[in-house]
C-alpha cells in the first residue's frame, strides 16, 4: 500500500521527441504558409522574393521552428507532474497558469497506452487515465509520458488499486520495473481477408463511380479520335480522368488505412476487464473496465447487410468523440471490439461477452401495418415532390420516368429491410434494432436509459403503432444518445423482474 504520496514526472527524453515532432511540424506549416502568401500570377515575383530573401526567410523559419520546437519539449517535460496517492491519482501543470485535476480510482474508466512512431524509437510511450462524469460524457484525462515498460508497469499498477486489489509498494522510474504480462484465452482479432473485404464495402460506391469516370473518359476520348475538332473533347476528358484519379488515391487510401490500422488488432476478454490493442505507426492499448461498459452497437451500412458483415463497438462513458457521418456521433477508435466480422460471429462474440443481455422479456416486432407505414408514406412523398416538378411541364421526360420508379424501388427496399426493427425490454437491458438502408442494433443498460417516448397519428394510434424514441446514456459530447425505432406494435415499457 502506499504510505505518502508519490510524485512522478514525465521522462526527459520526452523533451527529445516533441522538440522533434513541434520543430518539423511548425517548419513545414510555416513554410506552407509563406509559399501560399503568392498568388500562381505573382510566379515571376515570387522567385525575384526568394533570389533576394530566401537564405533571410529559410533562416528565420528554422529559428522560430526551433523556438517552439524548445518550447513545446519544456512544456511537456518540466511543466507536468503527476501524483498517486492513497484515493487518487492528481495532475498538475505549472507554466504561465497553472491547472490541477485530481480523478478518484473508481471514477477511471479507461486506461490507455499510446506509442508514436517517434516514441517507438526512443522506447517511450504515452499512459493516458480517462475518467468520465457517470452521467455526462465530459472527459479528463491525464497523460504521463514514461518509458515503454515503466508505462506497462504503472498501467497494472493502477489497474490493481482500481480493482482494490493487494499492491506493493509503487516503484519509481529510476528504479527497476517487473512487468506481468496477463494473457486471455478469449481474444478476437482479425484477419487480412476480413480487412480487404472491409475497404471493398466501405468504398463500393467509389469504385463504381471510379468505373463510371473511366467509361466517360473512354467515350471522350473515342470521340475525339474519330473527329476533326479542335481539342474540346480531349478538354473535357481531363475532367473525368482528374475525377477518376483522386477516386482512385481515394480508395487506396482506405485500402492503407484499413490494413495499417488493423492488422495488429486485438481484443482480449477477462472477467473483470476488456484490453484491446491496434495500430501500426502509432500502437494504441487499452484497457476498459468492465463495469463501466454500458453497452453495445452493430453497425451495418447497406451493402454490409447483405453480405451479412457489421462492426461492433463497445459504450463506454467517459471515452473520446468522434464524429461521423451516420447521425450523431460514436464511441472512439479504443472502444471497437471487433472492427469487421460476420454477423453469427458478432452474436457469439456478445454471447460470451454479454451473457446478462441474452434473456428477454418483451419483444415487439413490425407487423403487417408497420410494413404498409414504412412504404407508403415514403413512397407517397416521394410522389408529392415528383408531381410538382412534373405540373409545370408539357411533356414527361424519360428521366422523371426512371426518377419515379428509383423512389419506388428505394421506398420498397427501406419498408423489407425495416421489417427487421425490434425493441426488446428486461429489466436488465434495452435492445433497439433499427434498420433501413443503414442499420444499428444498439444494447444498452436499462441504468443507462433516460428516457423513453412514443407518438403515433390517428391512423397509426387506430392500428396499435407507434414511433418510440429512447435517449439513453453514452459516451457522445452531450453524454446523451438518442435512438429512434418506427412504427412497431406498441409495448409496455414498463420494468419487470426476470
Amino acid at each position: 500500500m502506499i504510505n505518502a504520496d508519490k510524485t512522478i514526472k514525465n521522462d526527459r527524453l520526452v523533451f527529445t521527441t516533441s522538440f522533434i515532432a513541434s520543430f518539423l511540424a511548425f517548419l513545414f506549416v510555416s513554410f506552407c504558409f509563406v509559399l501560399s502568401l503568392f498568388a500562381e500570377e505573382n510566379e515571376i515575383y515570387l522567385k525575384e522574393f526568394f533570389n533576394n530573401y530566401g537564405v533571410y526567410t529559410i533562416v528565420g523559419l528554422i529559428v522560430l521552428s526551433l523556438f517552439v520546437g524548445f518550447l513545446t519539449g519544456y512544456v511537456t517535460a518540466e511543466a507536468k507532474t503527476f501524483t498517486i496517492s492513497d484515493n487518487y491519482i492528481k495532475s498538475d501543470y505549472k507554466f504561465i497558469s497553472k491547472k490541477s485535476v485530481t480523478v478518484d480510482y473508481d471514477k477511471i474508466n479507461n486506461l490507455k497506452v499510446t506509442r508514436s512512431l517517434l516514441s517507438r524509437f526512443f522506447g517511450l510511450g504515452a499512459l493516458h487515465i480517462q475518467s468520465g462524469s457517470a452521467t455526462f460524457a465530459a472527459k479528463s484525462e491525464i497523460v504521463t509520458y514514461q518509458k515503454k515498460a515503466y508505462c506497462e508497469y504503472l498501467k497494472g499498477y493502477l489497474q490493481n488499486r482500481i480493482d482494490k486489489k493487494e499492491s506493493e509498494e509503487l516503484v519509481l522510474p529510476k528504479d527497476k520495473v517487473e512487468v506481468i504480462v496477463e494473457e486471455s484465452e478469449d481474444v478476437i482479432r482479425v484477419s487480412k481477408k476480413q480487412l480487404l473485404q472491409k475497404s471493398l464495402l466501405e468504398s463500393f460506391i467509389l469504385i463504381i463511380l471510379l468505373v463510371a469516370s473511366l467509361l466517360v473518359s473512354l467515350i471522350l476520348w473515342g470521340k475525339y479520335t474519330l473527329t476533326t475538332d479542335s481539342g474540346e473533347d480531349f478538354e473535357a476528358m481531363i475532367i473525368p480522368l482528374s475525377f477518376a484519379g483522386t477516386l482512385f488515391l481515394s480508395i487506396i487510401s482506405l485500402f492503407l488505412y484499413n490494413l495499417l490500422h488493423y492488422a495488429s488488432f486485438k481484443a482480449s476478454i477477462f472477467s473483470d476487464k476488456i484490453k484491446i490493442e491496434y495500430g501500426f505507426f502509432q500502437k494504441d492499448e487499452v484497457i476498459i473496465n468492465r463495469d463501466k461498459i454500458h453497452g453495445y452497437t452493430i453497425r451495418q451500412g447497406l451493402f454490409a447487410q447483405l453480405f451479412k458483415v457489421g462492426k461492433l463497438t463497445l459504450n463506454v462513458i467517459g471515452t473520446v468523440v468522434v464524429s461521423n457521418n451516420e447521425g450523431g456521433s460514436s464511441s472512439s477508435e479504443t472502444s471497437i471490439l471487433s472492427p469487421f466480422a460476420p454477423i453469427i460471429e458478432l452474436k457469439k462474440i456478445i454471447e460470451r461477452v454479454f451473457p446478462e443481455y441474452q434473456k428477454k422479456i418483451k419483444t415487439s416486432t413490425p407487423d403487417k401495418n408497420a410494413f404498409l407505414h414504412n412504404f407508403i408514406i415514403p413512397f407517397a412523398w416521394g410522389t408529392l415532390f415528383l408531381l410538382a416538378f412534373l405540373l409545370p411541364l408539357t411533356t414527361i421526360h424519360w428521366t422523371f420516368i426512371f426518377i419515379y420508379l428509383f423512389v419506388l424501388v428505394i421506398s420498397l427496399a427501406d419498408a423489407l429491410l425495416k421489417k427487421q426493427n425490434e425493441l426488446a425490454i428486461s429489466n436488465k437491458y434495452y435492445k433497439v434494432v433499427s434498420a433501413g438502408l443503414y442499420k444499428k442494433t444498439i444494447c444498452m443498460k436499462t441504468s443507462s436509459v433516460q428516457e423513453v417516448n412514443s407518438f403515433a397519428g390517428f391512423i397509426r394510434r387506430k392500428q396499435g403503432l407507434a414511433t418510440y424514441v429512447i435517449q439513453y446514456r453514452s459516451s457522445t459530447s452531450l453524454g446523451i444518445a438518442t435512438v429512434y425505432i418506427t412504427n412497431i406494435p406498441l409495448i409496455d415499457v414498463k420494468f419487470e423482474d426476470d
